[in-house]
């Protein structure tokens, strides 16, 4: 990829990324790299560790995560990276997931990212390039009433979400 000092020529990031994404959805990347972070049990938050357990699996791994928070009016959400040559198997987990029936007023956004480059070591040195997903439990803004609404809601959404990924991945562990 051509750069000047720090500005990279956007023509050729395009080109780039299309050679990178033909034919292929971001999830099946093959040349895609793998970073483990591993959260201590107890850093992680109470509420969003149901999801988070089932997101640990033999296709996911989960990188960060946060139950959402009441006074900074943030919402739950779990970041996770697809392990290697398991892309077909997720492309269908999130297609099934994505024609589930929802409850009532349970909006999940997943989206991703794509990194040319991660930096690791000390000598600082690229790997990549990498997906990182993001699942979002959207919160109504009618559930800022008060605390104890907003927890009861994203426990619920969250409980709903770690079931229905439960059932989907059962078939690939």
């Amino acid at each position: 990829m051509a750069t000047v000092g720090r500005k990279t020529n956007k023509m050729e990031k395009k080109r780039y990324l299309d050679s990178l994404f033909a034919n292929r959805s971001p999830a099946s990347l093959k040349s895609s790299c793998f970073n483990y972070y591993k959260d201590v049990i107890s850093d992680i938050d109470s509420g969003i560790l149901p999801l988070v357990r089932v997101l640990n699996n033999s296709i996911t791994i989960t990188l960060y995560s946060c139950e959402g928070h009441y006074e900074k009016k943030s919402s739950p959400w779990v970041r996770f990276n697809i392990l290697p040559k398991r892309g077909k198997e997720w492309d269908k987990i999130l297609g099934a997931f994505l024609n589930t029936e929802r409850p009532n007023n349970c909006f999940v956004t997943i989206h991703h990212r794509f990194h040319p480059k991660r930096y690791q070591g000390k000598k600082r040195r690229p790997s990549g390039p990498f997906v990182d997903w993001d699942l979002k439990i959207d919160v109504s803004p009618s559930c800022y009433k008060s605390k104890k609404v907003f927890r009861r809601y994203c426990d619920e959404k969250i409980k709903w979400c770690s079931n229905i990924f439960s059932q989907l991945l059962r078939g690939y562990r």
